[in-house]
C-alpha cells in the first residue's frame, strides 16, 4: 500500500507487478503500461490495458473537453507490448463493438453515421470486405481500391452460364482451361453464335447457334464433359473462391505486373490473372470467326 501511495503522490515512477494491478486499480495519471506477461486470453489483455485508460478527474468527455479549450492532464496512455500481446488479441473499441475493424479511426464522426455511410456503401457494392477499413475518411477510395480488384463478369455471363467466362469484346468470351487451353463463344458472320475450344487436348467447334444461351449450354457441357476435373475451378461459385491467395499465384500476379491490394482472395486472383492472360497482347491465331485474336499463346 505504501508503495501505491507513493506512486500516486509522483515519488515512484515506475510500479511492477505480476497479476496484482491487472485488474480493479484505478488511477488516471498511468500514462505508460508496458506489457510484459503473454496472455491467451483477450480478457485479461483488455484489463491490463484498461488500468490505462482512466481520464482525469472532473472530466467526463475529451472531445468536448478539448472543443471548450480545458487544460488536459492526460489525453493518452502508451501500451508498450514487448511479447506481442496485441498480436494475437485485439483491444475493445467502440468500432469493434458493432463489429467493425477494431483499428478503424471514425475521425470524430458519431457511430450511428459511420454505420450509416458503411450500409449504404455494402448495399451499392455487394459483398465488398469493409473489416479492414482503417480510416474513415478514406471510405471512398478504400472502396474504389478494392473494386478496381474485383474481377466481376457481364451480365449475359451471370445468365447463362455459371463457369468463369470473360467477355473479351462485342459478341465474344472466353473460358481459360488448365494447360493454356480455352474455349470461345463467338457470333460469327453469317448471325449464328460458334462455340470452339479444346479441353484436353480434345478440339471441337459448332457455329450453328441461333442464340447466345444455346452456345454456352453446348460449351459448359463439352466442358463438362471432356475436363469433369476442372469444374471446381471453374466454377463463379466454388468454395476455393474466397481462401487467400496461393505463393503461386502471387508469383504470377508479379510475373504479369499485377499488383493487388494484401489479402487478396484467391478466387479475384484467379480471375486476374485470367483476365491479364486474356488480354494480353502476346502472339495469337487469326479468329475464324474474324479478325479479332481468339487464343493468346503464353
Amino acid at each position: 500500500m505504501q508503495k501505491l501511495k507513493a506512486h500516486r503522490e509522483g515519488k515512484l515512477i515506475v510500479l511492477c507487478n505480476c497479476a496484482v494491478l491487472t485488474e480493479g486499480y484505478d488511477d488516471w495519471r498511468i500514462g505508460c503500461i508496458v506489457l510484459a506477461r503473454p496472455t491467451k486470453s483477450q480478457l485479461t489483455l483488455v484489463q491490463m490495458a484498461g488500468r490505462g485508460t482512466r481520464i482525469p478527474e472532473g472530466i467526463n468527455n475529451l472531445n468536448e473537453a478539448r472543443d471548450h479549450g480545458l487544460q488536459i492532464a492526460k489525453d493518452n496512455c502508451l501500451l508498450l507490448d514487448v511479447v506481442d500481446n496485441t498480436t494475437r488479441h485485439s483491444l475493445v473499441t467502440l468500432s469493434s463493438l458493432f463489429g467493425l475493424n477494431p483499428r478503424l479511426d471514425m475521425k470524430s464522426k458519431p457511430i450511428t453515421k459511420v454505420l450509416d455511410d458503411l450500409h449504404a456503401v455494402d448495399i451499392a457494392n455487394p459483398g465488398i470486405d469493409l473489416s479492414k477499413l482503417e480510416d474513415f475518411d478514406k471510405l471512398k477510395s478504400y472502396v474504389e481500391e478494392v473494386n478496381l480488384f474485383t474481377v466481376s463478369f457481364a451480365p449475359e455471363v451471370m445468365d447463362n452460364s455459371k463457369f468463369q467466362w470473360f467477355k473479351m469484346g462485342e459478341d465474344l468470351y472466353k473460358l481459360r482451361l488448365p494447360g493454356s487451353e480455352e474455349v470461345v463463344v463467338q457470333k460469327n458472320l453469317l448471325d449464328k453464335w460458334g462455340v470452339e475450344g479444346t479441353v484436353k487436348g480434345n478440339h471441337f467447334k459448332d457455329d450453328t447457334f441461333t442464340n447466345l444461351h444455346d452456345a454456352f449450354t453446348h460449351a459448359d457441357n463439352m466442358v463438362a464433359l471432356l475436363g469433369h476435373e476442372f469444374l471446381t475451378l471453374l466454377r463463379r461459385e466454388a468454395k476455393w473462391h474466397s481462401d487467400p491467395a496461393t505463393g503461386p499465384q502471387w508469383r504470377m500476379m508479379q510475373r504479369l505486373g499485377i499488383h493487388p491490394p494484401p489479402g487478396i482472395s484467391k478466387g479475384n486472383a484467379q480471375r486476374l490473372i485470367s483476365r491479364k492472360l486474356h488480354t494480353s497482347p502476346l502472339k495469337h491465331k487469326e479468329n475464324r470467326y474474324g479478325s479479332t485474336p481468339i487464343r493468346c499463346e503464353i
